[in-house]
């Protein structure tokens, strides 16, 4: 697997009336080229003259971006006459209620522009709407069949209003691209229990898919409900979007709920205090996605992957590899630092008691099937005698049940994988408290091994595990023992990892921890 930029890029809402001449909306073009952006919703382009609208699509095109002519508000507005005065008699006063003329003269005048990407119909609509929306489309289809539809339904289903990410939208058949809007960051925490970021890319993937026509998300960009959305958000938004979709485009919004703006189609926005934060963190996150850790790892097509990165309102832990989410205890505590050096993600701290992560089982390795673990783990003081904290596990608890764990035996003070029943392989020395460790652990079938920062530490071989589910963790092993530390980038294989490529994945994730021996006689205990 590769993460798969969208195929036209990232785009970016806007609401200004292109009237207001180059001087007003020139600047802010640049900044949202400057910033990475290739498509603008600009609500506000058809309620000027006919040729401001045209210079507003050249300057864009000048900029590298094109526009998505927003028609949203043609088929809704009652009066033509009324909310577009000055277009309508441009367009020759089509009729007050002839939705369809004006939005074909549009059309007609933006369709060999180069600035213009394709053609902005409904947003968050409802499926009533639906006949007078598939109406339109199919004029704007018929004046411009080269340019793709687009409509944007909510992701709220107690709106009442259809969803693409669950299947309940009419609008499918009046787009050639469709998707949803998504603004959790500012909702209670652990309050979304309907899907994560995860759950709806994938469906709404699924849906588009089904339906021959491609996909896209809007993102969270701005505040809502009084909270911005942080950089951490804004990336594990986008990492899991384009993890669970192969999009035309991936949208923001919304520059002029950033910046605020004299308006166009709607009432003139005040800038939020945090405007500058806001934005270096909205460009940060498309620059930084995938990072290099990430695309190291897909590289070796892991089966799960918990980055740990979740906003604090799912109440669930989105897989990087499939819609099977983690179960998240309200102990766990979110966005903490990454245990990754330079990395602008961030982790999960535990708490060594009743906190962890409860994952799906479905799709792990069973039997002798070879797999690897993988992890980073901090621990700011390392537990004593008497005390065996998990990191990631998968298996069967109970007299007779076998697991394997990446784990801390406190009576050895070692770093451990541990294969319930059978075997403990340890590392060569005692960790450092307050330090970082890329634990793997791989098994193919016959032979075990483990690695720390990179580093073999022992081989031990005929092993001949059985794994039954059972369960998995993450933040503690099968029988409860729970970690009091920082966890980050737990994946999840059905192969075992070579050394050359675990060296690579340590080496991707920059650490800065002391190595630990690459030679010597690493430790194993026969515990079965």
């Amino acid at each position: 697997m590769s993460i798969v930029l969208p195929t036209d890029g990232y785009g970016i809402y806007e609401d200004i009336n292109p009237d207001l001449g180059q001087a007003i909306w020139g600047p802010r073009i640049d900044q949202m080229a400057a910033g990475g952006f290739k498509i603008i919703i600009n609500y506000g382009i058809c309620y000027g003259h006919t040729a401001n609208m045209l210079a507003y699509l050249y300057y864009a095109a000048s900029k590298g971006m094109k526009v998505a002519v927003a028609l949203h508000t043609v088929w809704t507005t009652g009066n033509l006459a009324t909310l577009f005065p000055t277009m309508y008699v441009e367009a020759g006063s089509p009729g007050a209620t002839n939705y369809n003329a004006f939005a074909i003269y549009v059309v007609n005048q933006c369709k060999n522009q180069p600035g213009t990407w394709g053609y902005y119909l409904a947003d968050e609509p409802y499926n009533t709407s639906h006949a007078n929306i598939k109406s339109m489309h199919d004029a704007v289809v018929a004046a411009d069949s080269s340019k793709p539809t687009l409509i944007v339904c909510t992701s709220d289903t107690s709106s009442g209003q259809g969803t693409f990410w669950d299947s309940t939208t009419l609008m499918y058949d009046a787009c050639s691209v469709g998707g949803d809007d998504t603004y959790p960051i500012g909702l209670p925490a652990n309050s979304v229990t309907g899907f994560t970021i995860g759950i709806m890319s994938a469906d709404i993937q699924a849906f588009t898919a089904s339906k021959s026509i491609q996909s896209t998300i809007v993102l969270q960009g701005f505040n809502f409900s009084g909270i911005d959305p942080s950089l951490a958000d804004m990336q594990a938004m986008l990492g899991q979007a384009l993890a669970h979709m192969t999009p035309r485009l991936i949208l923001w919004f919304g520059y002029y709920y950033i910046f605020g703006g004299p308006g166009g189609a709607y009432a003139p926005q005040a800038a939020d205090p945090n405007a500058a934060t806001l934005w270096a963190n909205l460009v940060r996150a498309l620059g930084s996605v995938p990072p290099r850790y990430v695309t190291t790892v897909l590289a070796d097509s892991p089966i799960k992957g918990f980055r740990l990165d979740d906003p604090l309102c799912f109440a669930y832990g989105d897989d990087f590899m499939s819609a099977n989410v983690a179960t998240v205890s309200t102990a766990v505590s979110r966005q903490q630092a990454s245990l990754l050096s330079g990395d602008l993600d961030v982790a999960c701290a535990f708490n060594g008691v009743d906190s962890a992560f409860t994952l799906n089982t479905a799709g792990l390795p069973t039997a002798a099937h070879a797999f690897s673990l993988e992890c980073w783990v901090k621990a700011t003081t390392w537990p004593g005698a008497g005390f065996y904290p998990g990191f990631v596990t998968m298996g069967t608890a109970g007299v007779g049940g076998q697991s394997a764990s990446l784990s801390f035996d406190g009576d050895a003070q070692r770093l451990i994988f541990i294969f319930k029943g059978l075997d403990e392989i340890q590392a060569l020395a005692a960790p450092t408290n307050g330090a970082t460790y890329h634990l793997v652990g791989t098994y193919d079938g016959t032979q075990a091994r483990f690695y720390v920062n990179g580093a073999l530490q022992q081989v031990v071989r005929n092993e001949a595990l059985n794994l039954v589910y059972g369960a998995a963790y993450i933040g503690r092993d099968i029988d409860g023992n729970n970690f009091l530390g920082t966890i980050d980038e737990v994946w999840i294989y059905n192969t075992a990892l070579s050394a050359a490529r675990v060296l690579a994945h340590y080496n991707a994730g920059l650490c800065i921890s002391p190595r630990v021996a690459a030679q010597g006689n690493g430790r194993f205990v026969r515990i079965g």
